[in-house]
């Protein structure tokens, strides 16, 4: 059977739907990427925020035009199939399958039964749809975290780690492919190993992926401040193939907003991380809020030294006020210039090069 496949949302997202095209390949089934050649299509959705339920709406229906030429089967999966199930099912007829992501522990069996193939399996490689030397690998699935306006936990549950003997598979395959640039993801990588280990795994985990030949970077995105423990510091810095960038959720800078927002930990994690970080950086890019960098963090940065940065602001004035900042500080404008970004509006982008003063 030909089959289309749609994969809307975040990276994680589309970890599955790799993982689910590959099953369907297993299955002795051709992957097509214009619809208007599938018999079957899967939707993979989006459930997070409301724009991400609109387009996941919007393609349903979108696919289901479809069923006016040659589609017979339209399933659809992920997120939205899981937060609402029932909805979907009574209000849009022309789905013929609702698998939410609370039963893909079946999902081999019940894509079988759908499409009907004999070898449909569970363990099948995983087809990455994107460029083939890079990769996103999912060490944990869900989030324990119980922020206030975050649907995560409700759509996928509590973190669930894989082992690191079912990872170290899966990189080793990615690898033997031709894959080099590999990006560890979860929800919350820092807590990795803590509901299956009873301890802080992500160290251990980075040791074992940089050891693997024929991969030149590693990232880790999606590391709360609080767990960045100094093993985690340690080694990250001794392979050279982790790339030393931290992605860190911050959603503010406010402690009170925090405590609003029931996010783990206040402020003070995040600029601890940084007055820790050994390795200093070369080079910093800032793009701040509207209202400009907080006067503590201006500090900081200007404590690194740095020869160069640039600065991207969406508020001319809190750019003119943290330039004089950098001023004072033996930084001088080099180079800038505005991007228009917001067509057809009064808002600008203002990109600045810094340069320290020689002297």
């Amino acid at each position: 059977m030909k089959i289309g496949f749609v994969s809307l949302g975040c990276c994680k997202n589309l970890v599955d739907s790799e993982q689910i095209m590959g099953m369907i390949k297993r299955g002795g089934h051709e992957i097509v990427a214009n619809p208007k050649d599938a018999q079957a299509i899967i939707v993979n959705t989006c459930g997070f925020i409301e724009s991400a339920k609109e387009e996941s709406i919007n393609t349903i229906f979108k696919m289901a035009q479809y069923k006016e030429r040659n589609l017979e089967k339209l399933i659809v999966c992920g997120c939205l199939a899981q937060r609402y199930t029932d909805t979907l099912r009574e209000e849009i007829p022309e789905i013929d399958a609702v698998i939410p992501i609370r039963e893909y522990d079946t999902l081999a069996s019940q894509l079988q039964k759908i499409l009907g193939s004999d070898t449909l399996l569970d363990k099948a490689e995983r087809v990455i749809s994107g460029n083939p030397w890079q990769a996103y690998v999912k060490i944990s699935d869900g989030c324990s975290n119980r922020c206030a306006y975050c649907a995560i936990p409700l759509i996928r549950g509590d973190q669930k780690s894989r082992t690191i003997e079912d990872i170290m598979e899966e990189v080793n395959h990615l690898a033997s492919i031709g894959v080099k640039e590999l990006t560890l993801i979860a929800q919350d990588t820092t807590k990795y190993g803590l509901d299956n280990y009873g301890e802080l795994m992500l160290p251990e985990l980075l040791r074992q992926v940089s050891k693997v030949e024929g991969l030149h970077w590693i990232r880790v995105l999606y590391m709360y401040p609080d767990e960045i423990v100094d093993d985690v510091l340690r080694a990250m810095s001794e392979s050279e193939k982790i790339v030393p960038y931290f992605d860190i959720p911050m959603q503010h800078a406010n402690n009170r907003l925090l405590k609003l927002m029931n996010r783990r930990g206040p402020k003070e994690d995040v600029l601890k991380v940084v007055d820790e970080l050994e390795d200093k950086p070369d080079f910093i890019v800032l793009d701040p809020p509207r209202d400009g960098i907080h006067p503590k963090a201006i500090q900081k940065i200007i404590d690194f030294g740095v020869e160069q940065m640039v600065y991207i602001s969406c508020k001319p004035t809190s750019l003119a006020r943290d330039l004089e900042v950098f001023e004072a500080a033996g930084y001088k404008v080099k180079r800038a210039t505005a991007v228009d970004q917001f067509p057809n509006t009064v808002h600008i982008e203002t990109c600045v090069l810094l340069q320290r003063k020689t002297m």
